[in-house]
């Protein structure tokens, strides 16, 4: 196409940048000359074409200072760009970053403005969420959070060097979505906190939270029996899934393995008989993670 004297768009350099990147270092090489030839051309300010080159450099942690450089050259960020970037420092091994660093996150969440955009916030889980979540704070003037980016954003604090830190901060968001109202409109916002809380050791936060939501789904029931189980609660997990069933909530695959798992442990075998019976009643015993 270029030999024949046409210039590529903005759509025919993304597609070819996103072949590249199916090619490992090869592909890299040829992805950096046709990075040559984009800062030649009025591509050169394309977010769509920088979006992909942030991914492909993002990819190889050696050329991961060169994602954020060319993610600091776009002048207009949308979404994409920003999920990008923190995709790549989530998976970073090291926490040199230049990014602002995390201020108090309910000072965050209170002075972030409208601008007709909304956050759906995407942290990679690599065991970095605290960096993550620094990147996070760079974007707390720009987007206003939707649903999801409670839910990711509470997933994050999970993944801190310091549990107790995460625990922390966690605990300061959950603090502002109580005011907003929030926990009581949205099941998925409550869910995410009992995973955090779960995740970080506050099983009693975990339940507190799990008590006193108004609605509850079959993931509340999942996540809160899950957390005990991950805290070696074993009989409340069990108690809980009994709990569950009196309520009238069918389970799913999910928690009769975190459920017989929890018999194993307590060496109950007759109650675990009896979980495999409801499986077999639910068509489920052909399931091969149960």
């Amino acid at each position: 196409m270029v030999c024949s004297g046409s210039f590529p768009d903005h759509y025919a350099m993304g597609s070819v940048l996103l072949a590249c990147q199916e090619f490992g270092p090869s592909g890299l090489k040829l992805g950096m000359q046709i990075h040559g030839l984009i800062l030649k051309s009025k591509c050169a300010i394309d977010v769509l074409a920088c979006n992909v080159l942030i991914s492909m450099y993002g990819r190889c942690s050696a050329y991961r200072d060169c994602a954020r450089r060319v993610f600091e050259d776009i002048e207009s960020k949308n979404l994409i760009s920003w999920n990008s970037i923190i995709s790549v420092y989530s998976q970073r091994g090291d926490a040199d970053m230049q990014f602002l660093r995390l201020c108090l996150l309910e000072q965050l969440l209170t002075r972030v403005k409208k601008s007709g955009l909304v956050l759906d916030l995407y942290v990679v889980r690599n065991k970095h969420g605290e960096e993550a979540t620094e990147v996070f704070a760079e974007m707390r003037n720009m987007v206003e959070l939707n649903v999801e980016s409670y839910v990711i954003l509470l997933s994050s604090f999970a993944e801190f060097a310091s549990l107790e830190k995460g625990r922390r901060i966690g605990k300061e968001v959950h603090g502002y979505v109580i005011r907003s109202g929030l926990i009581d409109k949205e099941v998925a916002v409550g869910n995410g906190l009992i995973i955090m809380y779960a995740k970080c050791g506050a099983i009693d936060d975990s339940r507190s939270v799990f008590k006193l939501m108004v609605e509850k789904d079959s993931v509340s029931w999942s996540t809160v029996i899950s957390g005990l189980r991950q805290n070696e609660y074993f009989e409340e997990a069990i108690k809980s899934f009994c709990e569950m069933r009196r309520a009238g909530n069918l389970p799913f695959n999910c928690i009769l393995i975190t459920t017989l798992s929890s018999c194993a442990s307590l060496g109950w075998i007759m109650l675990g008989q009896q979980v495999h019976s409801e499986a077999f009643k639910l068509g489920l015993d052909f399931d091969v993670p149960v």
